[in-house]
């Protein structure tokens, strides 16, 4: 082979994909090849008095088993195999491991049964979730001590997707779940941006235009800021590792006066056995509630 085409095949393989050329992202289970994601959740609230600041951290590890696909969804069975949790709050200093030995105590008691229970989690190529399927008894658990449910949970790993093939630079938009609860259920508006695709793999920004929650008299919510950056394998369909954070100011107004306090959310996703991610094992470093500052990578 001439060298000059020696030295042009040698470029193709390492230089990123160039503009113009597209690429199609979509979640793939042709194979039904199981595989394991974590996801993590870091949620903290500020106020003036430091006393009275807040902080709960989890992080749950999930196995999965891609099933039929039922009406252009695929139903994909997910199994809690681990979760860690810290509570930090004024009344309580919880922390809690399911893979050490001893029952959880307080708050996160209700959080223990979720172990080893089965999710049917309905996900179609382009990140369109069906109703998740949850043992009845468990219904509850997630919004009421993760606080979020089970949908925007999952929303987490099997994020929305662009529905035809998209180029560097290209940009669409798709509704998430995964600040469901924030927004008060509403589905957020996320506009991404494909920023490069190297070696198969393609990285996204995304920003979210998140609603307000259904106003309370005398409550003042502002969004500050809200987005998240997503890392996906071509070939697997998979993805690699997926971040969103939430930052918002909520203001009441009452009797006692007037009480500020800054909230930031932090809900990241990875594949276990990605590059470059955090292992399951590994719990969120300590954030300090500044954009870009994160935490469970």
């Amino acid at each position: 082979m001439p060298r000059a085409l020696l030295m042009v095949g040698l470029l193709a393989a390492v230089l990123p994909a160039q503009d113009g050329a597209t690429v199609r992202l979509q979640h793939q289970f042709l194979d039904r090849e199981p595989f394991a994601f974590t996801i993590s959740v870091d949620s903290q609230s500020s106020f003036e008095d430091d006393r009275k600041n807040s902080r709960m951290r989890f992080l749950l590890r999930f196995s999965a088993i891609p099933g039929a696909e039922v009406a252009g969804h695929t139903e994909v069975a997910c199994t809690l195999q681990r979760l860690t949790a810290t509570v930090e709050a004024p009344n309580a200093h919880i922390q809690f491991d399911s893979s050490d030995e001893g029952p959880a105590i307080g708050p996160l008691q209700k959080l223990e049964q979720l172990l080893h229970a089965k999710f049917l989690v309905p996900v179609a190529p382009d990140g369109t979730l069906g109703e998740v399927t949850v043992p009845e008894p468990l219904a509850a658990i997630a919004k009421d001590h993760l606080g979020t449910d089970f949908r925007s949970l999952f929303a987490a790993y099997f994020v929305p997707l662009p529905t035809k093939p998209v180029a560097i630079g290209d940009t669409f938009d798709r509704e998430s779940m995964v600040f469901g609860v924030q927004t008060g259920g509403a589905q957020t508006l996320v506009h991404h941006k494909l920023l490069g695709v190297t070696e198969g793999r393609a990285e996204l920004e995304c920003t979210f235009d998140a609603q307000k929650p259904t106003p309370r008299p005398g409550v003042r919510f502002e969004v500050r800021e809200a987005r998240g950056r997503i890392a996906f394998d071509l070939a697997r369909g998979r993805v690699l590792r997926a971040e969103a954070e939430l930052l918002a100011r909520a203001t009441r107004t009452g009797g006692c006066g007037t009480v500020s306090a800054t909230s930031s959310l932090l809900v990241s996703a990875q594949l276990e056995g990605a590059e470059n991610g955090t292992k399951e094992t590994e719990e969120p470093t300590k954030r300090d509630g500044k954009p870009g500052n994160e935490a469970g990578r």
